[in-house]
């Protein structure tokens, strides 16, 4: 080979080396550019999946020939007019609890039966995706949402509803503030959401109990009232000033009026700094304590009354600082219910007196002779109730708020006045 063929080598050796170096630059430079355009990509996925979920709402109608329960005809009726009824569809409800130790089958339907004064209501529950088109209610737990994961499909009809279950939320998920503004009910055991489910309920027969054990505890009982605040509550009570009963401006203030009295036993983290759970910390109460005291704004739970049944199960007393009377919420004569008093001076001049009696105290026990606390039949009938009940439907414009409000220090509004005496 001469040497002008071996230069012709060199020349084709040189522009493939050439352009494969120019082809690695175009490469990496591609790598670059796709990396930066994914990157900035990905946080804005929540936000397509927002716009997606509008167009879904406002399109679906057109592809479903959905109809609500009470338009529908029932399948295999006898009768050809009869009405169908209301088909629950729980789509992020990972855990439940048909009946005590019977979790709801992934597959099929079961019937609800609710008791709804002198009749039953009757709705359709399920877990399969498949009946999305015939589902009046579609539920969503709110531990468990994921922006990703949501029906496809959504009639203008269709009721979805956001549960909260548990103890009050720290901070909402990041599925729940994705998903802001798509549901239409709130359903929780707080009296302001659009459904409530009841905690606990009381009815005969009595569990049985005894005089003797109760007897017992009472005279192990060494002080007046413990009170379980939160972080937020525990800041305004150091901050606060209320020597005197003129300066009691609401329910808060009004309680820390009576802590003080009383000299009861603050303790933050809503009880989290001594004892694992609600339950650990009443059994241990119990034998301590004369009193629990429960402000209904608390934001240690999520309504007064879980607090209240709980305790109701041991042997203490909770005395209630709300807005409006317990009623017939509870069992007669077993909170000392701070509303039904004529003045700030009965309160504590009742408190003393059963504080000082063991019979005036056992007065408080004795509903545990004829009823027992129980939980509802079904979370669940709370909504088939609310389907039967409720036909216009609205947006929740902010579900997020809402949520928050349940995990913040607040002041319910509130016209009571607070008198010394009763002629003040």
């Amino acid at each position: 080979m001469d040497w002008q063929q071996r230069r012709e080598r060199r020349g084709v050796f040189y522009w493939l080396r050439f352009a494969l170096q120019v082809a690695q630059q175009w490469f990496d430079h591609v790598l670059f550019i796709a990396g930066v355009l994914l990157t900035s990509f990905v946080p804005l996925i929540p936000i397509f999946v927002v716009f997606y979920l509008e167009d879904v709402e406002d399109t679906s109608m057109f592809y479903t020939r959905w109809r609500p329960w009470y338009e529908r005809d029932l399948p295999g009726a006898f009768l050809d007019d009869e009405v169908d009824n209301p088909r629950i569809l729980l789509w992020s409800v990972p855990t439940l609890d048909w009946e005590k130790g019977e979790p709801l089958p992934l597959r099929g339907e079961r019937v609800l039966h609710c008791p709804s004064w002198n009749y039953h209501r009757t709705c359709f529950v399920t877990r399969e995706r498949d009946n999305l088109t015939q589902a009046d209610a579609i539920l969503f737990d709110v531990d468990n949402l994921t922006y990703y994961d949501y029906p496809a499909l959504r009639h203008r009809g269709q009721v979805w509803v956001i549960w909260t279950r548990g103890e009050p939320p720290r901070s909402p998920s990041y599925g729940l503030l994705t998903m802001n503004a798509k549901f239409n009910w709130t359903m929780s055991h707080r009296g302001d959401a659009d459904v409530t489910v009841p905690y606990r309920m009381w009815a005969p027969p009595s569990m049985g109990f005894s005089y003797e054990d109760l007897n017992q505890t009472i005279n192990k009982k060494s002080s007046a009232a413990v009170w379980l605040v939160s972080e937020c509550e525990a800041k305004r009570i150091v901050e606060a000033n209320v020597p005197r009963v003129d300066d009691i401006k609401n329910d808060f203030e009004y309680a820390s009026f009576v802590a003080r009295l009383t000299d009861a036993n603050i303790i933050s983290g809503c009880g989290g700094v001594e004892c694992k759970n609600r339950h650990e910390c009443l059994e241990r109460f119990q034998n301590e304590y004369f009193f629990l005291l429960v402000v209904e704004s608390s934001p240690c739970f999520e309504h007064p009354h879980q607090i209240m049944f709980d305790a109701l199960q041991y042997s203490i007393i909770p005395i209630y600082f709300g807005s409006s009377s317990l009623g017939s919420t509870v069992p007669p004569f077993s909170v000392f219910d701070t509303t039904a008093a004529a003045s700030v001076l009965d309160v504590v001049t009742s408190l003393l007196a059963i504080y000082r009696s063991n019979e005036l105290y056992l007065d408080y026990m004795k509903w545990k002779a004829r009823y027992r606390i129980a939980a509802p039949i079904n979370d669940l009938c709370a909504v088939c109730d609310a389907l039967y009940e409720k036909r216009n439907l609205t947006v929740n414009d902010n579900v997020v708020q809402w949520w928050r409000r349940g995990s913040d220090c607040k002041e319910l509004p509130t016209d009571r006045k607070y008198p010394f005496t009763a002629g003040y």
